[in-house]
């Protein structure tokens, strides 16, 4: 958001050519991907696959042929196929296939965020806890980060060996500032771009990472 790239930034909303995007749960870029995705007024489709930063044909899971299908895509529109043709089955003009993390599934959508998808707003609370209550009085949390917090959360990984995926990040999570809510009576998924609105003060170190 620094005056550099804020003079470069592109307004999605204006752009109206056909948009393909291929992009990955684990790469640096997906938080930015998906509010791209979200802004196109345009025939648009979105792969997000299980993936770094790294081509998804050369993946060590969930492989994808993503050339195939950038080469279909732009087969119909470069040469005015009519809407269906070389489209897989089930697929429509503006649709997003997802990797669904938790039952290792694939699903496709029309619509992004899912039809279904609900906005949860949820409270921190001092005590550490996290609920849809907000908070009845003042409290204050406080917090010592360390040069090593965010070790295990993976690497750039552009060859796909597969070294680059997170790790066991307990010790993370125990060095962190965190919030948690009750025990779930049944599965989450969570969709979408989540949004946390904190009030800092007393920031002694320029390299706060959240």
């Amino acid at each position: 958001d620094t005056d550099y790239w804020s003079r470069r930034a592109l307004d999605a909303s204006k752009i109206t050519v056909p948009t393909f995007m291929v992009e990955g749960w684990h790469d640096f870029f997906t938080d930015g991907a998906v509010r791209t995705y979200e802004a196109l007024n345009c025939e648009k489709r979105m792969v997000m696959g299980p993936w770094l930063h790294v081509c998804p044909d050369l993946v060590d899971r969930e492989p994808y042929d993503w050339v195939g299908e950038m080469s279909t895509w732009f087969t119909r529109y470069l040469n005015e196929l009519p809407r269906d043709a070389g489209e897989p089955q089930g697929a429509t003009s503006s649709s997003t296939l997802l990797f669904v993390e938790g039952p290792q599934v694939w699903r496709r959508y029309e619509t992004w965020p899912p039809p279904e998808a609900q906005e949860a707003i949820m409270h921190p609370h001092a005590d550490g806890s996290l609920d849809s209550a907000p908070s009845t009085g003042a409290g204050e949390a406080r917090y010592s980060p360390t040069v090593v917090t965010g070790r295990d959360a993976g690497m750039l990984d552009p060859l796909g060996t597969g070294f680059g995926h997170p790790g066991d990040q307990h010790s993370d999570d125990l060095a962190s500032l965190r919030f948690d809510t009750s025990p779930l009576a049944e599965p989450l998924e969570i969709a979408g771009n989540p949004a946390a609105v904190l009030a800092l003060r007393d920031v002694e170190t320029p390299d706060l990472r959240l």
